[in-house]
């Protein structure tokens, strides 16, 4: 199957990438002229890895090919998207996000800001958003992790680990289980204000209500 090769991880920004099996972060990072640098990145977990190499054809290759996936961020309307990865278990994705721009993360409102302040929202209403303006292969990688949060049937924390469970494997579920991931946003250089959450994975992939983080300065 040639998905993870040709996919478009734009949806970590703020979405799918979190599938990271052991830790992630997103830093938001505001800048004076009301756009926004965003930086994701991801530490894999040896389950996370097995899988999605059984669902690629990467081979003895890397299992990231960032040249594509940048190609496709900037394809997608993110024209300063870059994309790295030193291994098969770390990722790495960058991207301004200009004031009033029209790319997937804007338009579907997940990051917003006023010329004070800086919001990253989270939900089912914003995500499935997010989920709609991406290309098809990307839409079947999130498909492929049945998150709630996406549009699915709600469901509990636990339910859906056992879901992951019963499709991929107890090592994956576990991995995810245990998994967080560190928000943090900042104003703009110079201003001081920085805030930082950590959130289990679970708590953002069965969301029901707006997970909302916000600074202002």
């Amino acid at each position: 199957m040639k998905l993870m090769k040709y996919l478009l991880p734009a949806v970590v920004l703020p979405g799918v990438l979190f599938f990271s099996g052991c830790t992630a972060s997103v830093e938001v990072r505001a800048r004076s002229d009301g756009s926004s640098s965003v930086r994701y990145d991801a530490a894999f977990g040896t389950a996370f890895v097995e899988v999605m190499k059984s669902l690629s054809d990467a081979g003895t290759g890397p299992l990231f090919d960032t040249q594509t996936m940048t190609e496709q961020f900037q394809k997608a309307g993110i024209p300063d998207a870059k994309v790295s990865s030193q291994n098969d278990a770390s990722l790495a994705v960058s991207a301004l996000l200009s004031s009033g721009a029209k790319d997937p993360v804007s338009a579907s409102g997940c990051i917003s800001g006023t010329a004070r302040s800086v919001t990253l929202t989270l939900s089912p209403e914003k995500l499935s958003a997010l989920y709609a303006s991406l290309p098809e292969a990307v839409q079947s990688y999130i498909d492929l992790f049945m998150a709630p949060v996406f549009g699915g049937e709600p469901m509990t924390a636990q339910d859906y680990v056992d879901l992951v469970a019963s499709v991929y494997g107890k090592p994956l579920s576990g991995e995810i289980a245990a998994a967080n991931v560190r928000i943090t946003l900042y104003g703009p250089d110079g201003s001081g204000v920085k805030k930082t959450a950590t959130v289990p994975l679970t708590d953002i992939l069965t969301a029901t209500k707006p997970l909302t983080y916000a600074v202002s300065w």
